[in-house]
């Protein structure tokens, strides 16, 4: 092969070599799949020294959980709590916090919000966020560990529309 034909080659693919900085790349599609989940929204916003309360299991034992998020809603501690819902196809999960401003925050978790299968550009995990005012201890075993009066649902993450 020739010097000149190097050449050509070279600056042929030169383009191909730029320099681009990743920001420049568009956001990937399915992003979602691994940045919407519920760990890092209550991180978010739980008021700073929250009480972890724990994890209530679909049928399991409610007394440990229950008993720290009455004792929190009594003297106005702030709490975290979570709650596995009984999903069709998918994961479902609920935390009540106390956030910032002292308000109890209900977030609602659904791994799939199209049901079971694989994360996609237009299926994938969502959380939404709902203020729960008049907050109280829920009536147990098979309903909320918080009673409260809902307010509007807003989307905190979700599939992109």
């Amino acid at each position: 092969m020739n010097v000149r034909a190097v050449a050509v080659i070279v600056f042929a693919l030169l383009p191909s070599w730029s320099c681009a900085d990743e920001s420049d790349d568009p956001p990937s599609q399915t992003e979602h799949c691994e940045t919407c989940n519920l760990d890092e929204q209550v991180s978010q916003l739980a008021a700073a020294g929250a009480t972890d309360c724990g994890e209530l299991e679909v049928g399991g034992d409610s007394t440990d959980v229950l008993a720290c998020v009455t004792s929190a809603l009594d003297v106005g501690n702030p709490f975290i709590a979570r709650q596995q819902l009984q999903g069709i196809d998918s994961s479902v999960i609920y935390a009540y916090l106390v956030d910032d401003d002292g308000d109890v925050v209900l977030l609602s978790y659904d791994s799939n919000i199209c049901g079971g299968g694989q994360c996609t550009a237009e299926c994938g995990p969502r959380v939404s966020r709902s203020v729960c005012g008049n907050a109280r201890a829920g009536a147990m075993p098979d309903q909320a560990i918080i009673d409260c009066d809902l307010g509007q649902f807003s989307a905190l993450c979700e599939p992109p529309q």
